[in-house]
């Protein structure tokens, strides 16, 4: 007897094997799935196939042991030749790009106008994970939760003040009159759309696109001094 197996290019015939799983990734799921706890494979086996754009990180005990690129992979889980039980399997999409929406301060000087001082902002980026294993390491390594949700609040985080960083040491280009832009979105439109790209590679990402605005622009946030 044998059944279908769906590999990245067609479908192809494969003898039935015993007490196996077929699996695959949703389609329709996040660029970031799983983590998959083989726990409950222990004694039997995964036929993993992966599609063109998808890959498989193979976690034991909270350790990157292996990348598994698009194609087929039979994995033995448990028993002297097979994975450690304790393994997980974190999918990712490398041809989708991650959406992360933020809302927090972001800081400014003002070419003219107004005080400088942060102002309340919002925004989306687009990023790609560029090198899956620096992703792993910044993102989901020893973290909690499930599929997108492990990693967005971090990067939530962490890309708005790289940006702050870039608005706030690059000086904004002035008229003839000395007047330049004071909003985050003119002083923003300013920057090159890869101006994060030297700052989240080492974390194995590439900024698409990004998008700030104005929520607050007629009084600096409060700031609370350090202790």
């Amino acid at each position: 007897m044998s059944m279908m197996y769906r590999n990245p290019h067609c479908w192809e015939t494969k003898p039935t094997p015993n007490n196996r799983t077929p699996w695959s990734v949703a389609p329709e799921g996040g660029v970031v799935q799983g983590p998959l706890d083989l726990a409950f494979l222990a004694g039997t086996g995964m036929d993993l196939v992966l599609d063109e754009g998808q890959i498989a990180l193979l976690s034991v005990r909270g350790e990157l042991s292996r990348c598994l690129w698009p194609g087929f992979h039979p994995l033995d889980v448990g028993g002297q030749n097979g994975l450690p039980i304790e393994s997980m399997l974190y999918f990712l999409h490398l041809d989708r790009t991650l959406s992360v929406p933020w809302h927090q301060y972001i800081p400014i000087r003002p070419a003219t106008g107004f005080a400088p001082g942060p102002r309340l902002a919002s925004g989306v980026f687009e990023v790609l994970v560029t090198y899956p294993t620096l992703f792993y390491d910044a993102f989901l390594r020893d973290r909690d939760g499930t599929g997108e949700d492990i990693c967005l609040d971090a990067l939530a985080h962490l890309l708005p003040t790289f940006l702050a960083i870039r608005m706030t040491t690059t000086t904004p280009t002035v008229d003839e009159n000395g007047a330049g832009p004071d909003s985050l979105a003119e002083r923003a439109a300013q920057l090159p759309r890869n101006c994060l790209d030297e700052d989240i590679s080492p974390y194995g990402l590439r900024c698409v696109t990004w998008s700030i605005a104005n929520i607050s622009e007629d009084e600096p946030a409060p700031v609370t001094p350090f202790a």
